[in-house]
């Protein structure tokens, strides 16, 4: 199983370099312009590894990563579809982007909380 898959199944899950709170109960439809469909996510490094469905085309151009500070040291991010996919690749696996904490002005160790639910 890999580490992607096996985080998309725990809602809390705690890494080296700060911490990741991925919603897992709801199943609630997106649109477009509508929080991303997120199959998983790590934290490592300080970077947040998001996985999220794809069509083939989908890049970070595709996906607004919205970060508010909750308090001194954490941060919550939500990933939001701004662009539809409109390619026909079968991709069930999702498309993995990554973002650097400094990208989203987020300092180093500081927790972070990922507030979109993880669809299946």
């Amino acid at each position: 199983m890999s580490i992607l898959k096996f985080a998309a199944i725990l809602p809390v899950a705690v890494l080296a370099t700060g911490c990741i709170n991925v919603q897992a109960n709801g199943h609630g439809d997106y649109g477009f312009y509508d929080a991303a469909s997120v199959q998983g996510a790590v934290i490592a490094n300080d970077e947040i590894h998001v996985t999220v469905s794809s069509n083939g085309c989908t890049d970070k151009s595709f996906i607004d990563a919205d970060v508010e500070r909750d308090g001194r040291d954490h941060f919550e991010v939500e990933f939001e579809r701004i662009r539809d996919d409109h390619c026909k690749a079968l991709r069930p696996e999702g498309e993995t982007l990554t973002y650097s904490f400094q990208e989203l002005g987020i300092p180093t160790g500081a927790s972070v909380e990922i507030r979109n639910q993880v669809r299946k």
